[in-house]
This record gives structure tokens, sequence and C-alpha cells, in this order.
């Protein structure tokens, strides 16, 4: 049964400067409540984010060794309905809260706020979905359980950065990780982002998608089109050592390495180096970790033909996620030996077609 609550129930206090409502693709919140491989994952079902991954592992497959992408599974809107469902008290207690949110009462939405946060961090997980984690990664691997919300990574609306993904977790945490994922639906910003943007609560869903969490080198994000200038065939990349938290959280003080990949003429240019004291990495079990960075030991920083080399790479791969795409990408990704990751991709924001 579905327990989608009516479609713009929610109390968002109009007004005359209030921007047109954000169109949000169809959502299906229908199915058992357990997880599917990512392959079978679809925008409708697991979001943009999930959706977009599982296109990535297809891409990767096809891109003859010019990157690779992570296996993973997801649990679709459905699971989370599924939970609230074996729980009828806090399942009405959440429609009932969701439909009269009161936005403009700063002291009240954030009681509701921290109520339903508290009903989805205290919901039951089908005890399938543990075994089915074990059953991909094994029980010592490390993980990163993410955010997939239909409201996500879309082309007019990326909303990079509102909910919570988990990074570093073991299978038998996967549980906790998960509830946190689902409870993130209801931080402030995300509350905030979606007033802003005339979305009605009540019809925002979040999947969670969970793959294995690599140890990489290097992590990047790459906009394959310029975005100071515009310029489509200048591709934009910034780097950290160790995991890309380093990079998407801005939380710590420090530059990122900077490569300018001109994909027209093949030339590439290290335009700034890196200057983070520290980088992120998993820890031996679960959690991550803090390391002091010795860039005399990073081959970017001394190698000039590694920068070279990995910046074509890097052109040749925001080619190929424009082509498959059909625009402009603000992508993500780790460099572990060798090999390059996609870790998710979604249109570029502020660039034309």
């Amino acid at each position: 049964m579905s327990l989608e609550p009516a479609t713009g129930a929610s109390n968002p206090a109009r007004t005359r400067s209030a921007p047109a409502p954000a169109r949000l693709p169809l959502t299906s919140v229908e199915g058992p409540g357990t997880t599917i491989p990512l392959l079978q994952a679809t925008a409708t079902s697991c979001g943009a984010k999930a959706a977009t991954a599982a296109d990535l592992l297809r891409l990767a497959e096809r891109s003859k060794g010019l990157f690779q992408a992570l296996k993973g599974l997801v649990l679709p809107f459905a699971t989370m309905q599924w939970s609230l469902s074996r729980v009828p008290e806090q399942a009405q207690r959440y429609r009932t809260i969701t439909r009269n949110l009161h936005p403009a009462d700063r002291n009240r939405s954030d009681s509701d706020l921290n109520s339903l946060r508290e009903i989805l961090l205290g919901l039951p997980i089908n005890p399938d979905i543990g075994a089915r984690i074990r059953n991909l990664c094994g029980d010592t691997a490390r993980l990163a359980v993410r955010s997939s919300a239909n409201g996500e990574d879309l082309e007019n609306l990326a909303s990079a950065g509102l909910y919570d993904s988990v990074i570093g977790v073991s299978a038998a945490d996967c549980p906790a990780a998960i509830g946190q994922v689902w409870a993130s639906l209801w931080n402030r910003r995300a509350f905030m982002s979606r007033q802003q943007n005339g979305i009605p609560h009540a019809v925002i869903h979040m999947a969670v998608l969970i793959q294995e969490l690599l140890e990489p080198e290097l992590s990047f994000v790459m906009h394959s089109a310029d975005p100071v200038t515009g310029d489509g065939h200048r591709c934009w990349v910034e780097l950290a050592v160790g995991l890309g938290e380093t990079l998407v959280s801005a939380a710590q003080p420090g530059n990122a390495y900077r490569l300018i990949c001109d994909r027209h003429t093949g030339k590439v240019e290290l335009t700034a180096c890196a200057s983070f004291s520290m980088a992120l990495q998993p820890l031996p079990g679960t959690g991550i970790g803090k390391s002091r960075v010795d860039y005399s030991h990073i081959p970017l920083s001394v190698d000039p033909k590694r920068a070279q080399r990995l910046g074509k790479q890097l052109g040749r791969i925001a080619t190929a996620l424009e082509e498959a795409f059909d625009g402009p990408q603000d992508a993500e990704g780790v460099i572990v030996g060798e090999e390059i990751y996609l870790v998710q991709t979604r249109p570029q924001q502020g660039v034309g077609d």
C-alpha cells in the first residue's frame, strides 16, 4: 500500500514573490520493501542519482577501459514506505505532520522537523536488506550509503549537499545509516530549499544507494564545461588527496589541484596545486580518519607527466559523459592507481546547451 501523502497538501505560505514550483519527475512508491540491484534502478522508482549510477555502470562497460563504475544496491522509494507501513501509528503521525507544516513559524517547524526525523530514524529495516548487502560486498567491506531523492540531481534542481550520505560504514551498521539518510529529508536546509523552490514537502521521497567505498589516491569534481567562462571545450577538474568529502564539504581550509583540459586542442594545464593539509581516508573497519598530506610524495605534485596523462583521460571522459547524457556534466569520481572510477554525474548548472 502506498503511503504517499496527497500532492500539494503542504502549507507553503505562498506570496507574490514565491517561485514557480519546480517540476519533479513522476515517482512510484509502490513495490517490495527491500533492495534491488543497481542496474534495475530507474529515476521513477529510485531517483536520478541512483538511475544515473546505473547508467554509469553500463557506460563504463562500453568504455573499453576509459573509466570504471561501481556496482551497488538501491533501496527504492517503496522501501521507506514499507518500513512506515510496519508501524501504523507512526505512519499516521508522519502523514499528519507532513500535511500540516508551518514554515513561517520557526519554533513550530523546528519541532515538527525533529519529530519527522525521529520517526524515520526509528523505522524497522527489513532484515532481508542486511543479508543482501553482505552477499554483494561481504562482511568486512566499507560502504558508502548515499541519498537519492526524487528532488536532487535534476537538470534544473541539483540540490547538491542537501541530503545526507554516510561514508565508511560496515554492513552491520547499514540499517542505522539508512535511517540517517531517510531522516535527512527533514533537515532544515532541505526543508527551506523546497520552500524556496515551491516544492510541496509531501511529494518528496528518498531512495538509498549503497556501494563499496574505495580508498582513493585522489578524488575529483569535474565540470565538462568551464564553469567560469562557459567554454564547452574546456573541461575544469578540481582534485584532492583522499576522499572527495574534502572537496564537496568545504569544511577544511585550503585549495584543490585544478586541471584545465582543452578538449578541442588536447592541451592540459595544471593551474593550481593543492594545499589541504589533511586528507580524509577510510579507517580499518569502519569510519573516516584524517592523515597529514606530504605533497612531496603525491605524483600530481612532483611529476608533470602525471598531470598531462590524467588531464587527457579526464577530457575524454568528459566528452563521453556529454555524449551519453546530452549536455554538460558535473561529475564526481576517484582515482585508484591507474584506474578512474566515476561515482556520480548530474547536469551541470549555470551553463548553456
